[in-house]
């Protein structure tokens, strides 16, 4: 506690002191219940455990510091103890003295006592063990932890004290040795000075043993990798130098179930029971019905297959072929029968039919050509090149052999020389998926190939049970979000696979008109293109008077700003919102009349800027929104007076407009009719003319033959009066003149 005047004094309660520098440069501990005034040339201190340095303080509330108080059942461990373990006085003010700087000591419970300035203390709580935890411990003096010993605190399991169990010998220390502390021999442990315990990777000293039932395994790892396999039911502890090897979190494995159809390939890495280094065994249910991992085994498996191998039942009537990779030669394996080929010496080999044999063995029969001649007999044949290519890896305790060792040679160039693979009368497609149910850790050896076959199996539901799909349609998207936050924005028209932590970006749009923020729609698809957005919108002319106007937007969002598409949940309300705020301002500006007249083009000036050729500029969001068009739908005035005259006028302008239009439709009509006449006259008369000139014709004609006719009887009788040539013109000119 503190003093009303803090600066001049200090009153300490019990459990509590202080470092005050006095002005010689003395450094003095005071110590509750005390107390203790405070001269102007006294300066507080601290000293921090972290930086292990001495820290002027200004109050005497930051340089109260707590006595460490040690119960019965816990031990402090003091950094840089005093000479003879001595403490500063209690209830009064001690100077300072030398520490044994560097040393530390164990001292166990009950105690309270005052640090020196310099000194650290650890209060830890006595070790508790039941009988599946454990302790490490380190030397750390061995010559201290011999003269402790006995001060040491071990509590036998179900006895009193444990001096019969104390496995460690005062003669066997030595500095950096490590021991373990079992909970089955000691539940209560308190070590003594010289002697530390370790904490684990979490800060916690007791440790879990692991406990394994019947049919699990857990694998212990020493310093010079040396592995042991411990199987259940057991309460395993480690050596002071082993480790639990894991996967994950998971310290404990099950065996490998086995039946007469399943077996697991393994390799020997170290020779045991008789069987030599490098031989390979094929184990199945009639060998062990459980499996269990042994150091001297390495697992086998083909590619990232599963390591357990399945036989194939094949039915009555079907057979497969099988290639013994030993001798080279090929046998058929006819059905009812479950084959589970031996991996040693055992290939399943499928046969590919050529042009030819399909046609001729199977007329007609387009499923076959197509299975035999397309990309799926060409996948087989590369998967069974990458089988023979021999070992791939080996674990670190496998055998060290580089990946084209010559010994599997021999093999690659057998397998590569046969040319079966599948027969092609059976075109139904055999899809094989490998179901990891076992997590088994052991040493491990991969191999390259598809010959591990899993049972066979046809998936006809389950549609649903797979990973999320999104299907994005033309002319939209989505923004997906994964686990880190990332965003990533997929454009229509495709299909995404979600990972099990993506998430999709969701919009909260405004429906109905005008736009509020009452009415919304949820959506995680946004319309990036030929998006139409409808809005009412209420505003006010400078005269006064009050309109409704009723537009459309047409808007496209630009691809090249796609990362901002999402930025506003709400793009709807931000357009219209924007717009609304435009278009009121103009109105505002204009008289009823000029609206009326034009608002049309003064919106879609406004909107999407002036019309220059023809074309206009359009209005552009920070999200990458663009409005490229504006649909003008109607006005409509509030106000029912002026309404009423606004269209009395327009009544009288159009009606006006009507009879200006009739009269010239008259006058058009009147000109044609005229026209026509005129026309039809000139017709008359044209006829006429042409009557009277045929009539003349006629006339002339009927005259000429009379004048003819009367020249030739004349002539007839000049001749027969012999009259001379020159009386004979004179009265055929008497009998032509009055013709002409």
């Amino acid at each position: 506690m503190e003093s009303l005047n803090r600066d001049t004094e200090a009153v300490l309660s019990p459990n509590e002191y202080l470092f005050m520098a006095e002005a010689n440069g003395q450094t003095q501990v005071v110590t509750g219940p005390i107390k203790k005034p405070i001269d102007s040339a006294n300066e507080l201190m601290v000293f921090d455990d972290q930086t292990q340095e001495f820290k002027r303080v200004g109050t005497v509330s930051q340089a109260i510091r707590r006595m460490p108080v040690v119960d019965e059942s816990s031990y402090v461990v003091l950094h840089n103890p005093a000479a003879e373990n001595k403490y500063p006085d209690i209830a009064g003010t001690t100077s300072a003295i030398p520490l044994e700087t560097g040393k530390k000591v164990n001292i166990t419970g009950p105690i309270s006592f005052a640090l020196w300035p310099g000194q650290i203390a650890e209060v830890i709580a006595g070790h508790i063990l039941r009988t599946n935890q454990y302790l490490i411990i380190r030397v750390y003096n061995a010559e201290t932890a011999r003269e402790n010993w006995e001060d040491s605190i071990l509590k036998k399991t179900g006895g009193d004290d444990g001096d019969d169990v104390k496995d460690l010998q005062k003669g066997d220390l030595g500095n950096g040795q490590l021991y373990v502390i079992k909970g089955t021999e000691v539940n209560f442990y308190i070590p003594p000075t010289g002697l530390e315990v370790i904490a684990d990777e979490n800060g916690s000293f007791v440790r879990d043993a692991v406990t394994l039932e019947n049919l699990e395994y857990c694998i212990l790892k020493n310093e010079s990798g040396e592995k042991r396999y411990i199987a259940g039911p057991a309460v395993e502890f480690p050596e002071p130098d082993e480790t639990f090897e894991s996967k994950g979190s998971n310290r404990i494995f099950r065996g490998v179930e086995l039946n007469e159809n399943m077996g697991i390939y393994v390799k020997v890495t170290s020779p045991y029971d008789g069987h030599e280094i490098g031989t390979e065994l094929f184990i199945t249910g009639q060998d062990e019905k459980i499996y269990m991992p042994r150091p001297e085994h390495a697992i086998i498996t083909y590619g990232d297959k599963n390591f357990i191998h399945y036989a194939i039942a094949i039915p009555e009537g079907e057979a497969r072929y099988i290639l013994d990779k030993v001798k080279g030669d090929v046998k058929l394996v006819e059905g009812p029968t479950m084959l589970l080929p031996d991996p040693r010496s055992q290939v399943i080999v499928r046969r590919i039919l050529s042009k030819p044999q399909c046609n001729l063995w199977y007329p007609g029969n387009e499923d076959v050509r197509s299975y035999n001649a397309g990309a799926e007999a060409e996948d087989l044949r590369e998967d069974f090149e990458e089988q023979t290519a021999g070992v791939r890896a080996f674990s670190e305790a496998g055998m060290g052999l580089p990946e084209n060792d010559n010994s599997f040679e021999q093999e690659r160039n057998l397998m590569s020389s046969r040319n079966m693979y599948s027969n092609a009368a059976k075109v139904r497609k055999e899809t094989r998926t490998y179901k990891k149910s076992h997590d088994l850790i052991s040493d491990s050896m991969v191999r390259g190939t598809t010959y591990t076959k899993p049972r066979t199996i046809t998936m006809t539901e389950g549609k649903f049970e797979g990973a999320v799909k999104i299907g994005v349609w033309p002319g939209f998207a989505v923004q997906v979000i994964d686990a880190l936050g990332d965003r990533e924005v997929i454009f229509g028209p495709t299909t995404r696979l979600l990972d099990y932590n993506d998430t999709l970006e969701v919009l909260e749009l405004s429906t109905g008109t005008p736009k509020d923020d009452e009415r919304t729609i949820k959506t995680t698809y946004l319309q990036t293109g030929n998006n139409q957005i409808s809005d009412e919108i209420e505003a006010m002319t400078k005269d006064m008077v009050e309109v409704t106007i009723n537009v459309a937007y047409l808007v496209n969002f630009d691809r090249k700003k796609s990362e901002y598409w999402f930025s506003v949940s709400n793009y709807v309300k931000l357009l219209t919102d924007r717009c609304r705020s435009i278009i009121i301002n103009m109105i505002k500006q204009h008289n009823i009349e000029d609206i009326n007249h034009g608002y049309m083009n003064l919106i879609r000036d406004m909107i999407l800027g002036e019309n220059k050729d023809g074309e206009r500029e359009g209005r552009a969001f920070e999200n990458g929104m663009n409005i490229v068009d504006v649909d003008v739908k109607s006005l409509e005035i509030d106000d029912e007076g002026v309404g009423s005259l606004i269209a009395i006028a327009q009544k009288s302008s159009v009606t006006n407009a009507l009879n200006v239009i009739k009269a010239q439709d008259l006058l058009k009509a009147t000109k044609k009719i005229e026209a026509a006449t005129q026309e039809t006259e000139d017709l008359k008369h044209a006829t006429a003319r042409k009557k009277v000139a045929n009539e003349n014709e006629m006339e002339l004609d009927e005259k000429a033959e009379e004048v003819l006719e009367t020249l030739w009887i004349r002539t007839e009788e000049n001749k027969e009066a012999s009259i001379s040539s020159d009386d004979l013109e004179s009265a055929e000119k008497e009998a032509i003149e009055p013709l002409l």
